[in-house]
């Protein structure tokens, strides 16, 4: 997992996750020595990404 560059603002914000999916994500983040936070931020980035991509192609 690569780390991204830290940026100079931040907003906390809360949501409802499956406790299981929590559980393991913060397991993952310990055991790649990564913020939960970044681990986090890279899945939206990745999620956010494919959906573009899929939106490009069917657009």
């Amino acid at each position: 997992m690569k780390k991204t560059e830290p940026t100079a603002e931040k907003t906390k914000t809360s949501i409802k996750v499956d406790p299981e999916l929590w559980k393991s994500a913060k397991i993952a983040s310990i055991q790649h020595s990564v913020e939960l936070s970044q681990l986090v931020e890279d899945g939206l980035k990745s999620e956010l990404s494919k959906l573009k991509k899929q939106s490009e192609v069917s657009g």
